[in-house]
């Protein structure tokens, strides 16, 4: 994992999905990538 993806693994998928610029898609795109998201 990439120091830049850091952040958004200790977020959850509702997290990111808050903040500005943050859409379905690049959830989607990360998941796919291996990103693992914090359990709500």
């Amino acid at each position: 994992m990439t120091f830049l993806l850091w952040p958004a693994t200790h977020r959850s998928e509702q997290e990111l999905l808050a903040l500005h610029g943050i859409g379905p898609k690049a959830i989607r795109i990360l998941r796919e990538s291996g990103v693992q998201f914090r359990e709500d």
